[in-house]
């Protein structure tokens, strides 16, 4: 179902498994994720990137790989709208906070919670199709499976 950015003023979007791969050493980009994050920043979708970093390392990795790829100026996202939480359960609050009611993330248990949590518009990044299970959060209404970037594009715009 196509929600169009009336609906999706801001978004959330996690970094593992969405934006980049996970348990690749130099920290991979997944193919269109950040030409998508940019056109969707231009056609005036608040995009937030929401991330559960367990240590200082972990974070300040992620944001060294931001600048060493020029992940801001590529992708249309500021700076300021990066945000690092360190358990995931911390992602509904940070949502709530930023008044963000859309997120992208490829664990289904955290879809789960932030749809228990009442954010509205869901997208499980399950990424290629790679996992064949089909998770119980997808039963849930206002959560949609997408494989690709593509598939994000086609949901939002």
């Amino acid at each position: 179902m196509h929600r169009g950015i009336a609906v999706l003023s801001k978004l959330g979007v996690d970094v593992g498994g969405v934006i980049l791969y996970k348990h690749h050493s130099s920290s991979k980009e997944i193919p269109g994720a950040v030409d998508a994050l940019f056109q969707l920043a231009q056609a005036g979708v608040e995009v937030h990137i929401i991330s559960a970093c367990f240590t200082d390392k972990m974070r300040l990795n992620t944001m060294e790989w931001f600048e060493d790829n020029q992940f801001y100026g590529r992708s249309g996202v500021s700076i300021e709208n990066v945000h690092f939480v360190k358990q995931r359960e911390q992602k509904l609050y940070k949502l709530r906070v930023l008044g963000v009611n859309a997120f992208i993330d490829d664990r289904d248990d955290i879809i789960d919670h932030l749809h228990s949590g009442g954010i509205g518009n869901l997208y499980w990044f399950n990424i290629d199709g790679i996992n064949p299970k089909r998770p119980k959060c997808l039963q849930n209404p206002g959560v949609t499976e997408v494989q690709t970037w593509g598939d994000v594009l086609f949901e939002i715009l």
